[in-house]
């Protein structure tokens, strides 16, 4: 008996050495493992192999996260876990196709071009079809985002469009008398008011949106990189829906309709229910058998949260994901339909 608990003894002692070791080597060399893509059954039947993944596009969109445990949270989405979650899929021979489940108001444009990017590359190197479903609005950034998908269907009563761009905003006060601060508020007065600068493109885009007035040449700057940002969402949209640029820029422009004028303007190809969307990616993935998936978030077990990494409470997750808002909010170039500066807190 003895011999055997020396045995048990030896191999749990020689687990612990190994995970020791490769714990130290991670955070000496910075090697992270890539956690296998596992996922939770959500619809279908539970015993077929023929998967397809749902992913959610909810919330703000931007590009990466302050914290890797946002990417799964329904607050917000980032660019860089789809685009990991789509290389992931994409090497999984079970996913035969993606649907994409949207309620999002926009927000990074580069964000929402690396999302469109990721889809594209994922159709073309799988030849597996994306089906995007709007379940109440996609707009600006969503409506980029969307792009990358074979067909787009929305839920009843929803909202699609602001196809425009939002550069960054200024004031001009002309003949400032004073100016106080007292903690984080100020107030400034001038003699001559105060000029609003909306840097936009898009026909409607600016609609309800430094000290010095910004120069001639300063604004024809500014201008040229947003109207640089426009062209490139109005071909994006343009190539993927068929629809002649023209109509995006004088008709669509920044503005948002309801499901009968999104499907006449050809922004999607009909209402459906979700479940309908969902039958709709099964008959072009051409199965007769699915499980709709969703990816789970990696295990925080061994291994990779062993050596007691830091577990992230509720309200410390919340903070950096203001954070991160705040930070895309000074992002020059938004592709959202509001105001994003407006979700930032004090002291962000």
């Amino acid at each position: 008996m003895g011999s055997v608990w020396k045995k048990v003894t030896l191999a749990t002692t020689a687990v612990v050495v190994v995970c020791s070791a490769w714990i130290t080597w991670n955070r000496v060399f910075e090697v992270e493992a890539e956690p296998r893509l596992t996922y939770k059954h959500m619809d279908g039947k539970p015993s077929s192999s023929n998967l397809l993944l749902e992913i959610p596009i909810y919330g703000e969109i931007m590009v990466d996260a302050s914290d890797p445990s946002l990417f799964w949270s329904n607050e917000a989405t980032y660019s860089a876990h789809i685009e990991k979650l789509l290389k992931q899929a994409g090497e999984d021979s079970r996913v035969k196709g993606i649907l994409l489940r949207l309620n999002t108001g926009g927000g990074s444009a580069t964000g929402s071009d690396a999302i469109y990017n990721a889809l594209t590359n994922y159709r073309k190197s799988t030849q597996n079809p994306v089906v995007a479903y709007i379940e109440e609005e996609s707009m600006s950034g969503g409506v980029m985002s969307m792009m990358g998908a074979d067909a787009i269907y929305a839920a009843p009563g929803s909202n699609i469009g602001s196809i425009g761009v939002l550069g960054d905003t200024f004031f001009a006060f002309d003949g400032i008398t004073s100016y106080t601060v007292d903690g984080t508020e100020g107030s400034i007065t001038s003699d001559n008011g105060v000029e609003r600068i909306v840097i936009s493109a898009g026909k409607g885009k600016d609609f309800s949106k430094s000290y010095r007035k910004a120069t001639i040449e300063e604004r024809k700057t500014w201008q040229e990189n947003v109207d640089d940002t426009y062209d490139r969402f109005v071909k994006l949209v343009s190539k993927s829906r068929n629809i002649p640029e023209k109509t995006i820029r004088e008709k669509v422009g920044a503005y948002y309709f309801g499901n009968k004028q999104a499907e006449k303007l050809k922004l999607i190809d009909g209402t459906k229910s979700w479940d309908e969307a969902i039958v709709d990616l099964a008959k072009r993935a051409k199965i007769e058998d699915f499980r709709l998936v969703r990816a789970k978030e990696p295990s925080s077990g061994l291994p990779w949260n062993f050596g007691g990494a830091q577990t992230l409470t509720y309200e410390q997750k919340m903070q950096m994901l203001n954070r991160d808002r705040c930070s895309t909010a000074r992002n020059s170039m938004l592709l959202y339909h509001g105001s994003m500066k407006n979700l930032c807190s004090p002291g962000n």
